[in-house]
């Protein structure tokens, strides 16, 4: 499952992050990273119960300590600290069994992207055009889902309810465009209540009985109407 060909990508945020100021954690973080499935597949491994096939999602891997120090090149202790602070700052989730862990990388459906749009077209010549073209390629701009965000104080909320809603897709990943589409009509109402909205989806646990990112909407509209808000209070300021 885990072939070394391909690549990731890297945010170029991740140098104002705590993860970048601790060179054995952003070194376990980028090991994470390449150690995830590209995508999803079933995984045969044997443990003391004999050998057993796991089915691991794109962003997971099988995780153990013992591997992961040979491969890191540090002792066990330092391995499992890290990884439970990447777990605890929310960057990863680690589901442990007896003999391993199932590692998630959190937001791996939201930042890496696994099919990118080539930059260039070709001509009947088979020359590539023009790439430079700037007022085409600012009218057909998408919004950035990171300045989206930014709106947020609480960007680990909505990384983890964007994980919630692509678990209640079978591929168990959710086109980037549907959660920029999320996030703008998020927009129109306070942020309070967006973010009172999404714990109440997240701690009822509405993505795992397969209620999608409309029920979570719903949420929020009530949540502003019983804050004793008419409907129009209930939007965000055009000028916000």
């Amino acid at each position: 499952m885990n072939e070394r060909i391909g690549y990731v990508f890297l945010h170029r945020k991740l140098i104002d992050s705590r993860v970048f100021q601790n060179a054995e954690l952003l070194k376990v973080f980028i090991w994470c990273l390449l150690k995830a499935n590209h995508k999803g597949g079933w995984v045969s491994i044997v443990t003391g119960r004999g050998k057993t096939d796991i089915y691991v999602k794109s962003g997971q891997f099988i995780f153990g300590r013992s591997t992961a120090s040979k491969d890191l090149k540090m002792p066990e202790s330092s391995v499992r600290n890290r990884i439970g602070t990447l777990q605890k700052i929310e960057i990863i989730s680690v589901k442990p069994d007896t003999h391993y862990s199932i590692i998630t990388i959190i937001n791996w459906d939201t930042y890496q992207v696994t099919k990118p749009k080539e930059d260039k077209q070709r001509t009947g010549k088979g020359q590539p055009k023009d790439t430079n073209n700037n007022d085409k390629n600012e009218k057909n701009k998408i919004p950035d889902i990171f300045l989206l965000k930014k709106r947020f104080p609480h960007q680990e909320l909505i990384d983890s309810v964007f994980q919630a809603i692509s678990s209640t897709r079978k591929s168990g990943r959710v086109a980037e465009s549907v959660l920029i589409a999320l996030l703008q009509k998020w927009e129109r109402y306070p942020v309070e209540q967006v973010e009172s909205g999404i714990r109440v989806y997240l701690e009822k646990d509405y993505a795992g009985q397969g209620k999608r990112e409309a029920y979570l909407m719903g949420i929020i509209r009530n949540n502003c109407r019983q804050a004793g808000h008419a409907k129009t209070e209930c939007r965000t300021p055009e000028w916000f």
